[in-house]
């Protein structure tokens, strides 16, 4: 019966790790893209520093607009749109046959005007967004480590390792959530597309967090029983 409680919970834990590493991915790849232009544009304006001449000549004006490229990317946020079957759709040009193409845009990347604060505040966010993934990550291998070398898994011990990681997974969420819908609020101000009004539940990415948080709450509350079972047994016997 323990070895089967141990692969079940080992599987859960799994399969909560893969989620939450995709999601380390996502937000590490955003925060490296916001470096990388920032050490791009000090790199240029130190090439023109030392050479005057250089702010005339094409690869300048090249780098320029691919920092500038760079910059406005890192700035847009990814906002979802209402799909129904009365939302008008957008015309692009097909590459392949060069006539133009009705498409029906269900989701896109949308630069924004913001306060400068905000851009420090989002920043200093998606460090401790990192940080929980990281804690929620290392937490879960030692719990797996733990299941292998363990007859007995419901222990006080894991039982604080899981209260750790299901608070940490729901602060991840509510930081994130908090983020978009100011991003969304700012993008509301100057964006819009005739027939594709925004779904704030939709950009808030609610599918995930509604799967994640109840799950890893669900795991705790299983090892909670079951700690209160074998400290019941225990003073039984």
């Amino acid at each position: 019966m323990n070895k089967r409680l141990n692969l079940y919970c080992t599987i859960l834990l799994c399969i909560m790790s893969a989620v939450i590493l995709y999601s380390f991915y996502a937000v590490s790849k955003d925060m490296v893209s916001g470096f990388t232009a920032g050490v791009r544009s000090a790199d240029i304006e130190a090439k023109i520093r030392n050479d005057k001449n250089y702010a005339n000549s094409e690869e300048y004006k090249k780098l320029m607009q691919e920092r500038d490229e760079s910059e406005a990317w890192a700035k847009a946020a990814t906002i979802s749109f209402k799909a129904d079957l009365n939302a008008e759709p957008a015309t692009f040009v097909n590459q392949k046959t060069g006539k133009p193409t009705k498409v029906w845009i269900r989701t896109a990347d949308v630069n924004y005007q913001s306060p400068r604060y905000f851009i420090a505040v989002k920043s200093l966010c998606y460090f401790v967004m990192v940080v929980l993934l990281i804690t929620v990550l290392v937490l879960s291998f030692k719990l797996i480590a733990r299941f292998r070398n363990s007859e007995n898994i419901f222990l006080t011990r894991n039982l604080k390792l899981i209260r750790i990681m299901a608070f940490s997974i729901l602060s991840y969420y509510i930081i994130w959530w908090g983020i978009t819908l100011v991003e969304v609020y700012f993008i509301q101000q100057s964006f819009s597309l005739a027939g594709q009004p925004i779904d704030i539940a939709g950009s808030l990415d609610f599918p995930n967090g509604l799967f994640e948080i109840p799950f890893i709450f669900i795991i705790y509350e299983i090892f909670a029983i079951g700690v209160r079972m074998r400290e019941e047994n225990q003073l039984t016997v």
